[in-house]
């Protein structure tokens, strides 16, 4: 359903048991942005990452609690 409204780039792993999706928002102007956001979060996304300081999941990278890989599922 998300990817209907901004093109989903990535999908990485957390580690552990969550899947954290990357999209493409860089073309879109601030109001679609905000719009997707809300949609997301609608959707039960976590809001912790809309803030500018959080981090999130990179691809390959490790997960600290597991040591576990934080693998990419999708890429495009």
């Amino acid at each position: 359903h998300l990817r209907k409204k901004m093109p989903l780039r990535m999908v990485v792993s957390s580690g552990n048991s969550s899947l954290h999706a990357w999209f493409e928002v860089s073309f879109a102007p601030k109001k679609q942005i905000d719009e997707f956001e809300d949609t997301c979060l609608l959707l039960s996304a976590d809001p912790a990452p809309l803030r500018p300081n959080h981090l999130v999941r990179l691809p390959w990278g490790t997960n600290p609690k597991t040591n576990n890989q934080q693998e990419v599922i999708y890429f495009r």
